[in-house]
């Protein structure tokens, strides 16, 4: 409605003198600036009150909620809004492939073509896994696990997979398992990393229309293993909380990653968010969800452009619906596992104190769950300190449950070792390093492969003069070691060395205008001090424990979005 109305008739020859004119022009201008104040109060008002409100006892009226959020959520000059409304069903979902610039809506619907059969009544916390159809064995390792309903004492709790199509796969495979386990949401897009938010916008949008009475979610890979101790005891601590909220490994500024043809622009690239930074979100590793947060996310995932990163989504989301601010840390989330102490994730006592872990195997899982059910207690008593009985779960520790036999130095396997190829060793003869490229070397990687290692003690305290990490992300390459100048002879360099004797590392330009990062040592998040690569801004991108006895990085892997460092043995 417009503000004011031009005013019309016939032109007097002295319009000021006319009292009439006079008293309208009065009038119209009165009525507008009180038009304006009005607004501009109702702006506020919309601005410090964008979360939904609804009785927690009247039955879920997905209409009248859409209806009711759209009015009261925050508005974004570079969110598209929907021509009209999108009604969903437990059947239909939708998902918005328009753009941010232009601001262009483009909603399609898409259908959920597997659902479980049969939904206890009153379910009040679900838990959604994404999955892929050829990962039955992950599917299969969590429902002998943490995917038993009745641990979650106190809930009514209904577990689903989430999964879409494959080219790769019939679906027609899904049948079978769900007919078994009732527990899968298959819907007709295609399974793909770029697609994990079509999964989003399915489970929510399920979960809504045959979960009414749903209080918590909780979202993660099939590659996590859930603490539901853990996970009870978290809902319980923050179950006052009134309005809704996400938890997990909080990312508050990532930097977006520029679309290229390879390395990690390839899988990580997104050309369609219109910021060189992302709202806060939580990694999607694995994440728990409340109420209102669900609805919200469930309103918005439809009518927002979808971006290439689906946690990166949800943050995007989130903001759209003015609940920026309640996205939450919480270190119980360990979406990175233990690393550089990866072995850590076998200790019952250390996943004890957990929401969730990261990166397990179907075979770590299977190996480890039995030992979690039995000593979970024990680790409540502060005196007591597990120790783990064999066989050991850690793949890395293979060769101590069974005797180690002789390398494979020819056929197919070649350079192959571990548990999946009859607990063959490597060798430890540089000349069967190279018998057919790619060459190998004496160590075992978890993956099974003899490998060199890339472990090279530093060389008397003092650092390696450069260190090559290799990693998919940006700040990939060839670090070199900082110097100084030296004070007692100026014609001379030192090894620059911070108040604590800390070295730090600068990466060396392959390319003009590539971003220099930094590997320091210090306490820049809240993972505490450790040695982080720095973007040029200052933020830690990635992290790792100090060194014992040593003022130099760690060379292995890296936590955070990762890596590997490693001397190169040239230059040691």
């Amino acid at each position: 409605m417009a503000l004011h109305k031009r005013i019309s008739g016939r032109r007097s020859h002295s319009p000021l003198g006319s009292p009439l004119l006079i008293a309208s022009l009065t009038t119209n201008f009165l009525l507008l600036y009180y038009s304006i104040a009005l607004r501009s109060e109702l702006f506020l008002l919309k601005s410090t009150k964008p979360i939904l409100q609804w009785s927690e006892n009247e039955p879920c009226d997905a209409k009248a909620v859409s209806s009711e959020f759209i009015q009261s959520k925050v508005k974004y000059h570079k969110y598209p809004e929907p021509k009209s409304p999108l009604v969903d069903s437990s059947e239909k979902f939708f998902v918005d492939v328009g753009t941010y610039d232009p601001p262009v809506t483009k909603t399609h619907a898409y259908s959920i073509l597997y659902s479980p059969r049969n939904i206890p009544e009153k379910v009040d916390l679900v838990l959604g896994l994404k999955s892929s159809l050829k990962n039955k064995d992950r599917r299969d390792a969590i429902r002998r696990s943490y995917g038993v309903n009745s641990l979650y004492k106190g809930f009514n709790a209904k577990f689903v997979f989430l999964i879409g199509a494959s080219a790769d796969e019939p679906s027609s495979l899904v049948e079978d398992e769900l007919e078994e386990h009732d527990d899968i949401l298959f819907g007709d897009f295609v399974d793909s990393f770029h697609n994990l938010t079509f999964k989003d916008s399915m489970f929510f949008t399920w979960t809504i229309h045959n979960c009414p009475d749903v209080k918590w979610a909780f979202k993660g890979d099939d590659d996590v293993l859930v603490n539901p101790f853990g996970l009870m005891a978290f809902i319980e601590e923050n179950s006052d909380y009134e309005e809704a909220g996400i938890w997990g490994n909080k990312l508050p500024q990532q930097p977006k990653v520029k679309k290229d043809k390879s390395g990690v622009g390839k899988k990580y690239g997104d050309d369609i968010w219109p910021e060189d930074k992302y709202p806060p979100y939580v990694s999607g590793g694995g994440l728990v969800i409340n109420r209102k947060a669900i609805f919200a996310l469930q309103e918005n995932i439809k009518i927002t452009p979808i971006i290439p990163i689906d946690d990166a989504f949800i943050g995007v989301c989130m903001r759209r619906a003015g609940l920026q601010d309640h996205v939450f840390a919480d270190k119980r989330f360990h979406v990175w596992g233990f690393r550089p102490r990866d072995e850590l994730k076998f200790d019952v006592c250390k996943v004890a104190e957990t929401v969730i872990v990261h990166k397990y195997t179907p075979e770590s899982i299977d190996c480890l769950w039995p030992k979690f059910l039995k000593h979970y207690e024990d680790c409540k008593n502060e005196e007591y300190k597990y120790v783990e009985d064999f066989p050991l779960c850690n793949p890395k520790d293979w060769h101590k449950n069974h005797p180690v036999l002789p390398p494979i130095l020819a056929g197919p396997d070649y350079h192959h070792c571990g548990p999946k190829w009859n607990n063959s060793g490597c060798s430890t003869s540089e000349s069967d390093w190279t018998i057919r490229k790619p060459h190998n070397g004496p160590c075992c990687s978890p993956n099974g492969y003899c490998a060199k290692n890339l472990v090279i003690n530093h060389d008397h305290g003092v650092c390696c003069s450069k260190i090559m990490l290799e990693s998919s992300m940006p700040y990939a390459g060839i670090f070199s070691l900082r110097m100084e100048s030296d004070t007692s002879d100026p014609n001379k360099n030192k090894v620059f060395r911070d108040s604590s004797g800390n070295v730090e590392y600068i990466q060396e330009k392959t390319k003009e205008g590539q971003r220099i990062f930094t590997i320091k040592y210090g306490s820049y998040s809240v993972y505490g001090t450790g040695w982080y690569i720095l973007t040029p801004e200052g933020g830690g991108l990635a992290w790792n424990v100090k060194s014992e006895n040593s003022h130099c990085p760690v060379l292995d892997e890296l936590e955070g979005y990762g890596g590997i460092l490693s001397c190169p043995v040239a230059q040691h």
